[in-house]
């Protein structure tokens, strides 16, 4: 990439890294696993790398970024166990005023 002048790379990540915890002892959360929490500190661990790319690792004519694409209406939700019949329900209600995953890739093309 440095070779081939200016480049990015872009992290797509989402606002859930701010629920996440990095549990360094047991990344598989074995005694306390759900879907969100799993879900959660992989965007807080993809955050955190884009972090130490930018920082430092990369030439400086790479550019590092992690973005959060809007909500996006991907279905992820309602194919857990781990949110309540409410939860689901209220997700179906605004989920028409979502971005569709194409509107929500174009975030990341942009």
């Amino acid at each position: 990439m440095a070779q081939n002048g200016p480049a990015r790379i872009i992290d797509v990540s989402g606002r859930y890294h701010k629920k996440g915890k990095i549990r360094f002892d047991t990344t598989f959360l074995p005694d306390e696993y759900t879907w969100s929490r799993a879900n959660n500190q992989s965007k807080l661990a993809n955050v955190l790398h884009t972090f130490y790319l930018a920082q430092a690792v990369l030439p400086p004519q790479i550019t590092v970024n992690t973005l959060h694409p809007g909500a996006v209406n991907t279905g992820a939700l309602l194919r857990s166990n781990d949110f309540s019949v409410l939860t689901k329900w209220t997700y179906r209600l605004v989920s028409p005023m979502m971005k569709t995953r194409k509107q929500g890739a174009a975030t990341s093309v942009f």
